[in-house]
């Protein structure tokens, strides 16, 4: 089972800062505090680079089951950082074809992506956006329900966009834009430990 650990979204910092960041994990079956069990390491291609990196582990003493401390730019299984997914996701958002794609998101320093894996991440991209997209969009409105506000900002012309950008703020809890590649790490921790941007 994987825990996502509400850490710095920099993999620099993260190196730099695990050995310090002590994260009280409490056993999901149990509720007892869990202790440390070691450490494994694992390939993530982050920017222009390919880092090792170790995945902090813990175990609990009552029922004896062990969880991984996965940082919050990752998700369980995958290679790649979440910033490349969300880029891949932006561009495709604004028009760019998929097969475009490929040269866009790999470096000298990095391995090449297929476009293979491309049309898997748009499918699971897609799939998942339009079930966050309706589910955001139900809070809001129910949110704004007595007041006027929400069908002022359509009547008024709010696009797409706009919308997004709306729905994210509201879910993040931020007035302020996100900025390019953290937003699906930010996302990350705000969903459930088994639902993963």
């Amino acid at each position: 089972m994987k825990i996502l650990l509400d850490c710095s979204i920099r993999i620099k910092k993260y190196l730099t800062q695990l050995h310090s960041h002590e994260a009280e994990v409490v056993c999901p079956t149990c509720q007892k505090r869990m202790r440390k069990h070691g450490s494994y390491s694992r390939q993530v291609v982050y920017k222009s680079r390919t880092y090792l990196i170790p995945v902090q582990r813990r175990c609990c003493r009552g029922c004896k089951i062990t969880l991984s401390l996965l940082p919050c730019f990752l998700i369980p299984w995958a290679r790649f950082a979440n910033h490349i997914r969300e880029f891949m996701g932006r561009w495709l958002f604004q028009g760019i074809p998929l097969a475009c794609l490929p040269e866009r998101l790999t470096t000298t320093q990095t391995s090449i992506l297929s476009l293979r894996t491309l049309y898997r991440w748009k499918g699971t991209l897609k799939k998942k956006f339009q079930d966050w997209w309706v589910k955001q969009r139900a809070e809001l409105a129910h949110q704004f329900e007595e007041e006027e506000g929400l069908l002022d900002l359509y009547r008024n012309g709010m696009n797409t966009e706009q919308e997004l950008r709306l729905l994210f703020s509201l879910f993040l809890g931020e007035e302020r834009a996100m900025r390019k590649g953290h937003l699906f790490s930010r996302m990350n921790l705000r969903l459930s430990d088994t639902v993963f941007w």
